[in-house]
């Protein structure tokens, strides 16, 4: 009789050290699930491109632009922001690590507690933007600070939660939303020099004005499609115009380096 009691005794201890055990486990699970569902930032880089903007070739620019007569050379900036984007969710920014050149790479963290059902194979789109076109004054250095709008798309490689990195399936290669136009001012075959220039496509108006007499003045033109353009030009006390033949349309990612004979008005 005492050896069964003893023995029914061991296993109510043993029942009671198992439960005991159980909640210790379910108590130190929690953390590791937590662990398993990722770190709140990752990091992320992606080798980026952009080669000139060359007449009748699309291609992308950024902020530092310089005409190479038949072409816009583009290079990147280190103080240039893109911000990365899954669908309409913003998850973060990036920098370039090297500036001067038209290849670099694209550094900087997003927020992994936005990727909501992101994985290996969903597209990001990186976005270069500054687009305020109403603030151009025909100068190309303006354009490259103030018009600038790039977009490139990649696709999610890997998502690695336990080293908190992506990976791009490729690389960024950026297109300009905009078209860029050099307008090359004449009369009678001659170049005129403007101190204010207004360009109208469609019921859209950009007055351009940059601060010397030229006869050469740059506008980002963003979406021209089927447009009658007028140019109004002011030379001394003189307005001086032309207006396209027929509707054109400019692609967007394209240099245009374009002649025009104006006549002065009431002539």
């Amino acid at each position: 009789m005492t050896m069964k009691y003893l023995s029914m005794a061991a296993l109510l201890m043993a029942g009671v050290a198992f439960t005991s055990c159980s909640s210790d486990d379910d108590a130190i699970a929690e953390p590791q699930q937590s662990e398993n569902a990722g770190p709140k930032t990752y990091t992320f880089t992606v080798k980026a491109s952009k080669g000139g903007v060359a007449a009748g070739v699309k291609a992308a620019g950024t902020r530092a632009l310089a005409d190479g007569g038949s072409s816009i050379n583009a290079t990147w900036k280190t103080t240039e922001v893109v911000s990365v984007y899954f669908g309409e969710t913003l998850l973060g920014t990036l920098n370039p690590n090297s500036e001067d050149r038209n290849e670099t790479i694209l550094e900087g963290s997003l927020d992994g507690t936005k990727f909501g059902t992101m994985k290996a194979g969903d597209a990001l789109t990186l976005k270069f933007l500054s687009p305020s076109y109403g603030s151009q004054d025909g100068l190309l250095s303006t354009i490259a600070n103030t018009c600038d709008h790039a977009i490139a798309t990649v696709n999610v490689g890997t998502i690695n939660s336990s080293l908190g990195l992506i990976t791009p399936d490729g690389d960024a290669d950026f297109e300009n939303q905009q078209a860029i136009v050099k307008f090359m001012l004449q009369a009678g075959g001659t170049p005129i020099s403007a101190s204010k220039l207004v360009v109208t496509v469609g019921s859209t108006s950009y007055t351009l004005t940059p601060g010397v007499t030229t006869s050469t003045f740059y506008v980002a033109l963003p979406d021209v499609t089927s447009e009658t353009i007028t140019l109004d030009a002011t030379v001394g006390d003189d307005t001086y115009t032309y207006k396209t033949p027929s509707s054109v349309s400019f692609t967007n990612g394209e240099f245009y380096p374009i002649t025009v004979n104006m006549t002065k008005a009431g002539s």
